[in-house]
């Protein structure tokens, strides 16, 4: 039987990011109240700082969730495919197994393989240390008419500069158009009241 731990530089990785969003998010959300809502800056200041303190809170809570992902195990025999976690463990037979997709970064690094039965949950493996070799144990055991799709990720998300910039264009452009919405939905209700 082979087992396979989850990846302590995964979990490093994921909890750098986060931080990294966290603390590159304070300037300019300070600016955007301080353009949108035309507030002193004192104002905007206690406004942003307990913004922040609940995001951090919250950010704190899912950092201390990894412990999960630290007791996650891949375990692959002749038979079974076993994910055993805290809450659930997911058990597929290889004659069970009709389709696996297969995501790669764009370095080539196995991202991720998903494993979907004919009945049940699907089991997906992300993070393993030996993600190679646990994909090499699948590709060998599946059954011939199983499905195996490949795709490759364009986004490196690990890139702290992806993992922060995609975020704040994603809201710069909810404000844009929530603004555009403003401004000509506005003067059509004043002339309907």
């Amino acid at each position: 039987m082979n087992e396979f731990k989850f990846s302590e530089a995964v979990i490093k990785k994921t909890n750098g990011l986060i931080l990294t969003l966290y603390f590159a998010s304070v300037p300019i959300v300070y600016g955007l109240f301080l353009w949108l809502f035309n507030m002193d800056a004192w104002h905007t200041l206690m406004i942003c700082g307990v913004t922040y303190l609940i995001y951090g809170m919250v950010m704190l809570i899912g950092i201390s969730q990894t412990k999960k992902l630290r007791e996650l195990t891949i375990l692959i025999n002749d038979e079974i495919i076993l994910q055993k976690c805290v809450s659930n463990d997911i058990r597929l037979s290889w004659n069970d197994i009709i389709s696996v997709k297969i995501v790669r970064t764009p370095s080539g690094d196995i991202h991720s393989i998903k494993l979907w039965p004919n009945k049940g949950k699907a089991l997906r493996i992300f993070g393993m240390y030996g993600m190679k070799s646990i994909l090499e144990l699948i590709t060998k055991k599946l059954p011939n008419d199983a499905s195996v799709k490949a795709r490759q990720q364009i986004l490196n998300w690990y890139n702290p500069l992806v993992f922060v910039t995609l975020p704040w264009l994603m809201v710069i452009v909810i404000i844009i158009l929530l603004l555009l919405m403003y401004r000509h939905l506005v003067p059509i209700f004043l002339r309907l009241f």
